[in-house]
């Protein structure tokens, strides 16, 4: 009777073992024909071997090659390679049987991406379908990717557009299904977190955008060291250019961008954000006025940002330790002029493009000027008013005329003596006018103009010069002149270019007007 048994138990076995090699072979060949049968003509994939198994309802793709072909040719645009693809928690009965696809966790292991939009075509942008067509809900509890390289290819298919390298990305509650695929934002989620070691990205012909580590986990994010610069030399720049443009080189230490908010209106993209910080930005400038001037009308900053193609509101940004340098090279000279601004600090609030109403956008700043002149500067730009209206304001303290120099001398053909102890301004104005008033304390000022080799000094214009001009301010009972400031705003020059002109203007009604306040 034992023996019986025993034969009863073997054989049992022995079927149970051969029922659930024969499931396991059916469930690895029914995935692998659901695979081949449901995937769009225009995609192609490719494995080495495929495991399925049916107690954990996992499987596993191995060296994976996916293809992304143009519909009306056989042209690939992207493709896809990992030595891994996981499916985890898979839900069979639903997988097979019903109108659902649902599993606990989707895992892509080192996929190298490579995308040429410029390869990929469409006959209609406005009814383009979506890279896929589904027939089943998809419900996965996260997405996982580890170590990700990703490579965006410019025009002519042989350099880099984008890349990025070391992506670690993570998504939680995935829903999508056939009416959601086709909808702006294909998915729907719970958050996401995303890191990365870095990004490369061509902003144009002259430009290059390069970040560091950077993440975003909690709906912030962080990036280490941002640089933005010219990829050219200054000499080489002015060589191509038809029309100046700037020679750019941004250096931020840290970028910090609080509550990151996303997502579509109807078809409109809005991207929504709290409090940007920056810390240690250092902005350097160069332009050579040896290269034809760039005529194309500029919009007033007020104007700018509803331009912006998005939907776009943003918290308060701020700086802090920065830097900025701005150097002029004029025809014959043999250096540029140069000025510069450190420990500045600073913020501007309002930005957005009317997703919420606000008045203005108001910019607060200080710093030291050639590093030893504590500077404050302030602009509100009020958005609501066709004419570009603004107001300024601001102060200099304690500028010794020398520490100038830099600028004067090659681009004024001048040198200055004398020090400027308290300069305050305030103007208004918009797209065509400014008018403001000025006030400055300062001794023992001189103004020289110089002869052509700009060493010597041209005794006769600075004699002639010296009569319209006050040494002393020698003004009211504080010491004070006051000046009016009054410049007319050349559309084809910079906002920056306007304030320059408006302050210098007050400045030379101080020095050379009668110095009295006006009632």
């Amino acid at each position: 009777m034992k023996k019986h048994w025993i034969k009863i138990s073997i054989v049992l076995l022995s079927v149970s073992g051969a029922l659930l090699l024969a499931t396991q072979f059916w469930a690895e060949h029914s995935v692998a024909s659901f695979l081949e049968r449901k995937l769009p003509k225009h995609i192609y994939l490719a494995y080495s071997d495929i495991s399925v198994n049916l107690f954990s309802g996992s499987i596993t793709l191995s060296d994976v090659d996916c293809r992304i072909k143009n519909r009306e040719n056989d042209i690939t645009y992207a493709k896809i390679g990992m030595p891994s693809l996981q499916l985890k928690q898979l839900s069979y009965p639903s997988f097979f049987y019903r109108n659902a696809i649902r599993l606990e966790k989707l895992h892509f292991n080192e996929p190298q991406i490579s995308y040429n939009p410029y390869a990929k075509t469409t006959r209609n942008k406005e009814k383009s379908p979506a890279i896929v067509q589904l027939r089943k809900t998809i419900d996965i509890d996260q997405i996982v990717v580890h170590r990700a390289t990703f490579t965006m290819l410019q025009e002519n298919g042989d350099s880099l557009l984008m890349h990025s390298k070391g992506i670690d990305f993570s998504i939680t509650g995935v829903r999508t299904g056939p009416k959601q695929i086709r909808n702006p934002l294909p998915v729907v989620f719970h958050s996401y977190e995303m890191a990365a070691e870095s990004l490369f990205l061509r902003l144009n012909k002259t430009e290059n955008l390069t970040l560091g580590r950077m993440e975003i986990k909690n709906r912030t994010l962080r990036i280490d060291t941002l640089r933005l610069n010219t990829k050219y030399s200054k000499k080489a720049l002015s060589k191509l250019l038809t029309q100046e443009r700037d020679h750019i080189g941004l250096n931020i230490n840290k970028l910090t961008v609080s509550a990151i908010d996303f997502g579509f209106v109807r078809n409109d993209f809005y991207l929504h954000t709290g409090d940007v910080e920056l810390t240690a930005p250092h902005l350097y400038l160069y332009r050579d006025k040896k290269v034809a001037d760039n005529n194309r009308i500029k919009k007033m900053y007020s104007a700018l940002i509803d331009d912006v193609p998005i939907i776009f509101r943003c918290g308060a940004v701020r700086w802090k330790q920065g830097y900025v340098q701005y150097e002029e090279q004029l025809p014959g000279k043999k250096a540029p002029g140069r000025l510069f601004f450190n420990a500045i600090e600073g913020g501007i609030t309002g930005l957005n493009n009317n997703t919420v109403p606000t008045d203005s956008i108001v910019l607060t700043t200080k710093g030291a000027l050639m590093g030893s002149a504590p500077t404050t500067f302030s602009t509100t730009f009020y958005k609501n008013d066709d004419k570009g209206t603004f107001k300024a304001k601001g102060s200099i303290v304690s500028l010794a005329a020398a520490r100038i120099d830099l600028f004067l001398r090659p681009n004024l053909n001048a040198k200055a003596s004398g020090s400027i102890q308290n300069m305050y301004f305030t103007f208004g104005g918009d797209r065509y006018v400014s008018r403001g008033t000025m006030k400055m304390k300062y001794t023992d000022f001189k103004f020289a103009l110089l002869r052509e080799n700009g060493r010597e000094v041209n005794k006769v214009l600075t004699s002639l010069l010296s009569i319209f001009i006050d040494k002393e301010s020698k003004g009211d009972g504080e010491g004070y002149r006051y000046g009016t400031i009054s410049a007319e705003r050349d559309a084809t020059k910079s906002f920056f270019n306007y304030v320059w002109n408006s302050i210098k203007s007050g400045i030379l009604s101080v020095l050379t007007g009668n110095g009295k306040k006006e009632k």
